[in-house]
């Protein structure tokens, strides 16, 4: 697909974000993990891995900049996962985060705090290709367009 695009209509991986939701956001993840260095970032909501959740080795080294949104209140995709049917298992948010962190080398022991759309996010600087963004909100299985438009706006994508 990443090919296809930048053949096709010249898209360039700077200029190109791996975003989703729900059970988009988990594709975007899997893409992360193992296309990451064909995009600038990866900007996804309420969806993270699933089980079972790959190893940090399993991931390219390239894991783009990362903002990920997810609200306590969603029971669709809790932030802990859960069981889906009779053989598949959403991933834990943290897992999931802390998977892509330790890939991308990040600094976690210098996580600071900032806000996104009024939601304060974790941002964890010194990843080998930009920062790894974690905003939790109260809301449920949703992806606001302000939260898009805050996320866009911290990735220099103008409005």
């Amino acid at each position: 697909m990443f090919d296809d695009l930048r053949q096709r209509y010249g898209f360039t991986a700077d200029k190109t974000i791996i975003g989703g939701f729900s059970i988009g956001a988990s594709m975007a993840w899997y893409a992360a993990c193992q296309q990451g260095q064909k995009a600038a970032a990866m900007l996804t909501f309420s969806g993270v891995f699933w089980h079972p959740i790959p190893k940090a080795e399993d991931c390219v080294a390239d894991i783009p900049t990362v903002i990920h949104f997810h609200g306590t209140a969603d029971q669709t995709f809790p932030l802990a996962g859960r069981a889906v049917g009779s053989g598949f298992r959403q991933g834990n948010t943290f897992e999931s985060t802390a998977i892509l962190r330790s890939r991308a080398q990040c600094d976690a022991k210098n996580a600071k705090p900032i806000m996104l759309d009024t939601i304060e996010c974790q941002d964890v600087p010194g990843c080998l290709r930009g920062d790894n963004i974690l905003c939790i909100h109260n809301g449920g299985h949703e992806a606001r367009a302000s939260m898009l438009d805050a996320a866009l706006t911290s990735l220099g994508f103008p409005r």
